[in-house]
């Protein structure tokens, strides 16, 4: 097998798949990168038997068809450092050759019959939506998911097909993300519930992509396909809680606050703001809210933004991540902030659209 690439084009897909791979697995294999040239293309492939990638690029000088396994971190790295733009690799047997100007590699690899299959879907129900708006959604609800939960089911995102929408839902129990969009074509039953893990999340969030992504998804895995790009992901095997009563429905106290002017406050305050359990006060008052924090014997910190707000005066506090994280994902002048009092539910949604909500648990007062 022999082929030239072109350093440009070919390091960032590679660096693409490398992500997903386990530089650290105790099966030399998953340690490796699948390269495959059949004349007309080259497929690259990573997986870590939970999370899968395949990437399919054209325009590569191909003088022989073949596959082969390269260990993954010492090839993008080879890549990478490459001194010329034109990289020629040659595989024969059990070694690679690489040659960039005056720099030569030689490396092991391991024959492509030992790679894992590429999972396919049987049967799968499938969704289509617009891949920017898929990963909008994405980095919008993450924000919700539990790293180290005792419950796995709370490290992954919730794809609901409901109503003739797509929703997705992520909650730590602190805080709910929920995002919701019409797909442009469905073939999933009504009430399709999947959990998928974060990780294959975090992989999209940092594809580059304008067109559409077919979703589809069996008993055990999602397929995100976007053409030359396919990734596959075993899904969480839980059963994810109701989260529809989570949301407040009685809120009747409305603030319309600055989200940059809140987002700054949050900003200046967190100085004082105890690491533990991050809690600031948010006061509204009459067109104004206060935003305080305290260590105590250590200093204080206040802070006063104008809002639009009739209501009665009321104190709530919050962990101060959970808001500036969802402030951090919009890009609204405004967001509706909806309370009842400060021990219940908040709810936060944009000005612009009603595809996003938040609901944020206030901590106990202290004082």
């Amino acid at each position: 097998m022999k082929f030239t690439l072109k350093k440009s084009e070919i390091i960032k897909p590679m660096n693409i798949v490398r992500n997903i791979i386990n530089a650290k697995s105790m099966k030399p294999i998953l340690q490796n990168m699948l390269v495959e040239m059949d004349g007309e293309a080259m497929t690259i492939e990573g997986s870590d038997l939970e999370v899968g990638i395949r990437y399919r690029l054209g325009g590569i000088g191909t003088e022989s068809p073949g596959k082969t396994t390269v260990p993954a971190e010492k090839f993008v790295k080879i890549i990478s450092e490459s001194p010329e733009e034109t990289i020629v690799v040659m595989v024969e047997d059990d070694k690679a050759y690489i040659a960039s100007g005056s720099a030569k590699f030689e490396m092991s690899v391991i024959p492509a019959d030992d790679y894992p299959e590429f999972p396919a879907a049987e049967e799968p129900a499938a969704l289509t939506v617009p891949f920017e708006k898929l990963r909008e959604m994405i980095g919008r609800t993450i924000i919700g998911t539990a790293v180290d939960a005792a419950r796995y089911v709370f490290r992954g995102i919730l794809f609901e097909y409901e109503g003739g929408l797509l929703n997705l839902v992520a909650t730590d129990s602190h805080i709910l993300a929920k995002a919701t969009v019409k797909p442009q074509s469905a073939s999933a039953e009504e009430g399709t519930r999947v959990v998928v893990p974060r990780k294959v999340l975090d992989e999209i969030q940092k594809i580059d992509y304008e067109g559409d992504v077919r979703i589809s998804f069996d008993k055990q895995h999602i397929h995100f396909d976007l053409g030359h790009i396919v990734l596959v992901s075993r899904l969480i095997d839980a059963k994810y809680p109701k989260y529809d009563k989570v949301i407040p429905t009685v809120n009747n106290k409305k603030a319309v606050v600055p989200r940059i002017g809140l987002l700054d406050s949050l900003r200046r305050v967190s100085v004082f703001v105890n690491r533990e359990s991050g809690r600031a006060s948010l006061q509204f008052g009459k067109d104004k809210l206060k935003i305080t924090s305290r260590m105590t014997d250590i200093g204080l910190a206040e802070d006063v933004i104008a809002v639009q707000y009739e209501d009665e005066d009321l104190r709530i506090d919050f962990n101060y991540k959970y808001i500036k994280d969802i402030l951090s994902t919009l890009e609204d002048k405004n967001v509706f902030v909806t309370m009842y009092n400060n021990e219940s539910a908040v709810l936060i949604t944009p000005e612009t659209t009603t595809d996003y909500l938040w609901v944020v648990m206030p901590l106990v007062m202290l004082d």
